[in-house]
């Protein structure tokens, strides 16, 4: 009897767990982009006023980077077997295809990456987020706060973030050689996301293949 009682009990505090998470399934995030002025004032100009902007809607997601002489659109599906780039970079518009093996090569660096809970908790846009440190095998860190309340119903936009056990809305890359740049979500719309931005373009752009 004791140990029925504590497998019911066992099951109804897992539930609770499990229920108290959203999964998002339509969502638009915008990220605030800063870089350290001290470690790279080039760069920080670079980025100064840029933005990041994720739009997930069912499996596929959408994430477009503008900064001030360059945009960057990536589209990702959660089962397809293509991944699609779209740059512009003044007048020059350029696509690149890549496959599931290509995209996971170019995300390596994040192979083996070491990640450790903390404790810290920090409120960004609304949502109690824990902060997680996570280490590359080439030195460089990350620091993340995702919230636990809501999780994407996709995650390989982001490879660092495919393990994480919620919806990150802050990260801050530390480089070794430095350079530190931190996206911070500013804003949240949890409605529908229009059909078209998941649309990608056929025409007007140059083809570019990733070595």
């Amino acid at each position: 009897m004791k140990i029925f009682l504590i497998s019911i009990i066992f099951i109804i505090c897992s539930t609770a767990t499990i229920a108290q998470q959203r999964t998002v399934a339509e969502c638009t995030i915008t990220y605030q982009i800063l870089a350290d002025t001290t470690t790279d004032k080039e760069l920080a100009n670079a980025l100064s006023n840029s933005v990041k902007t994720l739009y997930i809607k069912g499996n596929l997601s959408r994430t477009d980077l503008v900064t001030n002489n360059y945009s960057q659109s990536t589209f990702v599906g959660k089962d397809t077997g293509t991944i699609t780039i779209l740059r512009q970079i003044g007048d020059n518009k350029l696509i690149t295809y890549l496959s599931n093996t290509k995209w996971n090569q170019l995300n390596s660096v994040y192979d083996s990456a070491v990640f450790t809970q903390t404790n810290e908790i920090k409120k960004i846009a609304g949502y109690d987020c824990k902060r997680m440190n996570v280490l590359l095998k080439n030195g460089d860190t990350y620091i993340l706060y995702y919230a636990t309340a809501i999780t994407p119903s996709v995650k390989n936009f982001e490879f660092l973030f495919r393990k994480i056990p919620g919806f990150v809305l802050e990260y801050e890359v530390q480089q070794q050689k430095g350079i530190k740049v931190k996206y911070t979500a500013v804003k949240i719309n949890l409605s529908p996301v229009s059909a078209s931005k998941m649309e990608i373009p056929t025409t007007g752009y140059r083809l570019l293949n990733e070595n």
